[in-house]
């Protein structure tokens, strides 16, 4: 990606949020060429919250205390304004989002060997308040909008390709359910690059490859490529990398760094038939030297952290 990704990328992520909310060679590897559960949408908040006011209390006589009715139960008071629901407006939120362009994104990059050389960047949504990031993304499927959300964001990171400099990738992540989504294809298109990639995201990706196969044809038919992010690792996510063949596997940070102690048995057997099948192996949460010699020790072809942060 251009320097202008990077420089980006060092001034979003230097500046204070605007709220609080086998082996690797110095000789940069190609990619080889060719995300969450659907919800019921939440149930409508109440048009208006009960009432605060508390019954007056009954007069009492004191001449016929026996005969005194009890007092009325209370009636349930509202939150206070520190208890309120702060999800109670997100529908309004979020179109107010979309509609502004999408979320402000951050383009942290891909680095590969001891030289940190940038081969690509990934597309990170950040979001303005308190509520996280995984929240924003979590709410908007619950409401049936997650497409609207995720197909915003692509639409920036598809715009910034005529940022490239025509030989790094930009990737973007999206849920399995998105990939669906008729208005993917459209906005995927809009850039003839095959230097966009389609990261799936999601606790089960490398199964979600089979299901999805006819859509994700398409997309490579339009010269994009796909990746997996992948959390963990058995013969069954094997069977299925080896079989549909993404483009590119990404170990999330608990996943590189079991594969790097050799906690993971199949490791040396995923990343052979990784490197056989020509797959492209990105491993996470790289922050020190040492972190960077074990991800080259277990065959990894790129990695992503602080440490590459650091050095571009």
């Amino acid at each position: 990606m251009s320097r202008g990704l990077g420089d980006v990328y060092k001034r979003q992520m230097m500046a204070p949020p605007s709220s609080t909310d086998g082996t690797l060679t110095d000789e940069v590897p190609a990619i080889p060429d060719s995300t969450p559960s659907t919800a019921m949408p939440a149930p409508p908040f109440p048009d208006s919250p009960p009432s605060t006011a508390m019954p007056a209390p009954p007069t009492l006589d004191s001449a016929t205390p026996a005969a005194m009715p009890a007092p009325p139960a209370p009636a349930a008071v509202a939150s206070t304004d520190g208890d309120a629901d702060p999800d109670a407006n997100f529908v309004d939120e979020l179109d107010q989002l979309i509609q502004a362009g999408g979320p402000d994104l951050v383009y942290p990059p891909i680095g590969h060997g001891l030289s940190g050389t940038v081969i690509g960047y990934e597309a990170l949504a950040r979001f303005a308040g308190r509520r996280p990031t995984g929240r924003w993304f979590q709410l908007a499927h619950e409401a049936g909008r997650g497409a609207d959300l995720e197909l915003t964001i692509l639409r920036q990171v598809v715009d910034r390709l005529d940022e490239s400099d025509g030989k790094s990738y930009l990737a973007c992540n999206l849920s399995p359910t998105i990939i669906g989504d008729a208005r993917l294809n459209q906005i995927a298109s809009m850039h003839r690059s095959d230097r966009l990639v389609i990261e799936l995201t999601g606790r089960d990706t490398a199964s979600e490859l089979r299901m999805l196969k006819r859509e994700l044809e398409a997309l490579r038919d339009d010269r994009k490529r796909v990746g997996v992010h992948l959390s963990s690792l058995d013969q069954t996510t094997l069977s299925c990398l080896v079989m549909e063949q993404p483009d590119m596997v990404k170990l999330d940070v608990e996943l590189t760094r079991r594969l790097a102690s050799g906690e993971e048995s199949i490791a040396p057997e995923f990343l052979r038939r990784c490197r056989h099948e020509g797959i492209f192996v990105v491993a996470v949460g790289v922050e020190t030297d040492d972190d960077l010699h074990a991800v080259e020790a277990i065959g990894a072809d790129a990695y992503q952290g602080f440490l590459i942060d650091d050095r571009t």
